[in-house]
């Protein structure tokens, strides 16, 4: 009987516990809507919110969504926020080397551009580091945000690729039998190779003269006409 009556008064306090912990932060994220700040800040909020949501609703840890609501919070207002350090959930000292490596990483990716070249990967790449270091520090790392951060940083960090250059084109001019000038065909296709030049901004020229085999075999008169 007494423990009848003890549940509900257990069930009661958690209950209540658990309100406790929806803060002022938590309230807020849920009803922040990013409209200001950069591309960056206002896909940070959003993916804070989905963090947060995934603290209260999967994991249960409201105290740990109050911490991510308050970022994205921040974030809201226009402030470009860094990712988590291990003042906020401190790695294990197996792992603490990893994280702040990665930390350093994600941060010089961020700083060389990503946040206005890419902002919705780059604050993907942030909120899913984040999310890792809460993990680790909890000991309940399943690789899940992990494998959602190196994905996100092996975009950032793709070079691309290169364009690939478009195919050139040879012209070749004739000339009339026993005479080196330029005919009115001629100057058609040279000011074609001039204009094809112009258009794609490089040239490679190789001048080259022939005479045909009329008369005797490497004649002096030939090797003439082919120099003018």
């Amino acid at each position: 009987m007494k423990l009848t009556r003890l549940l509900p008064v257990v069930a009661g306090l958690f209950l209540l516990s658990a309100c406790g912990y929806n803060s002022l932060e938590i309230q807020g994220i849920r009803a922040a809507s990013p409209t200001g700040g950069t591309a960056f800040t206002q896909a940070l909020v959003t993916e804070y919110k989905a963090l947060v949501e995934e603290e209260i609703k999967v994991e249960y840890e409201w105290q740990h969504a109050s911490i991510i609501a308050r970022k994205g919070l921040e974030a809201n207002a226009g402030t470009v926020v860094l990712p988590f350090g291990q003042e906020a959930f401190p790695s294990p000292a197996s792992q603490a080397g990893e994280m702040n490596t990665e930390r350093a990483r994600l941060i010089r990716v961020l700083d060389a551009g990503a946040r206005s070249g890419k902002p919705a990967v780059a604050a993907r790449a942030q909120v899913m580091y984040d999310c890792w270091l809460e993990e680790v520090w909890e000991g309940q790392d399943d690789g899940v945000c992990k494998a959602a951060y190196m994905k996100a940083m092996a975009e950032l960090e793709a070079k691309p690729a290169a364009a690939a250059a478009a195919p050139s084109r040879s012209f070749m001019v004739f000339f009339d039998l026993n005479k080196a000038d330029i005919t009115q065909a001629a100057t058609k296709t040279i000011a074609e190779a001039a204009a094809e030049a112009k258009k794609s901004g490089r040239a490679r020229i190789n001048l080259v003269g022939h005479a045909d085999n009329s008369g005797p075999k490497g004649s002096s008169y030939n090797m003439a006409l082919s120099m003018k």
